[in-house]
């Protein structure tokens, strides 16, 4: 009993430093952001690639033994209003958990595209931007397609996937995805609201997450 314990404990502390972190690697973030988008942004449906409204790319930890945790970051930018491009990134805090036989842990990389929005206000202004059951993945390059979306949003969101390690047997898991303001305030210098940011792009793509816009609006336009 005490060494299970002492696992759970062990894979909560491994969990929590990659959110808690993430406003001290933002290079770093952006940096694996740029890659994820870049490799599996092909895998992405054709359909779902021309209606996309938004986009977010997360990496997430997860790792349990009886009982499971998720944890990670990644960043969410959606197109302008009348055009102009892609808005400055706003950064997500990813949280939730599993019950069921786990056994392991894995790192998951994941592109989430929005399409069929109603509005992008939608998505600026619901909390959580998703809410919604995740199966573990484990796999090669685009590794589970899947719809699903938060009951607030009319829409549906698209998940592109890659893991590393293995991780099975979750039962119940659930995904939670957020916006972190304090930190989104820290990338972008600001703190107008999320509408601001995503909707009418009045706040200008910080330095250095421009690669990163740029290569979302690469993977949009090709």
């Amino acid at each position: 009993m005490h060494h299970r314990l002492s696992a759970i404990l062990l894979c909560s502390c491994l969990l929590l430093p990659s959110s808690a972190l993430a406003a001290r690697n933002y290079d770093k973030g952006l940096a694996k952001a740029t890659e994820i988008i870049t490799e599996l942004g092909d895998k992405v449906p054709s359909v779902a690639l021309m209606k996309a409204e938004c986009v977010s790319v997360l990496t997430i930890a997860k790792g349990g033994f009886i009982f499971g945790a998720i944890g990670g970051h990644g960043f969410l930018t959606c197109k302008r209003k009348g055009g102009g491009g892609w808005s400055a990134p706003v950064v997500l805090k990813v949280g939730g958990g599993s019950v069921g036989f786990q056994i392991g842990g894995a790192k998951v990389e994941l592109i989430m595209v929005f399409t069929d929005v109603r509005d992008v206000e939608d998505i600026a202004r619901a909390t959580p931007v998703f809410s919604g059951g995740v199966s573990a993945t484990a796999g090669d390059l685009g590794a589970g397609v899947s719809g699903g979306g938060d009951p607030e949003i009319e829409g549906n969101v698209i998940t592109v996937s890659r893991s590393q390690g293995l991780y099975a047997g979750a039962v119940g898991e659930a995904l939670v995805i957020d916006p972190d303001k304090k930190e989104t305030a820290e990338l972008l210098g600001t703190t107008k609201s999320l509408v601001e940011v995503l909707v009418k792009g009045t706040v200008p793509v910080p330095e250095k997450a421009k690669t990163f816009i740029a290569a979302v609006r690469h993977w949009h336009e090709n």
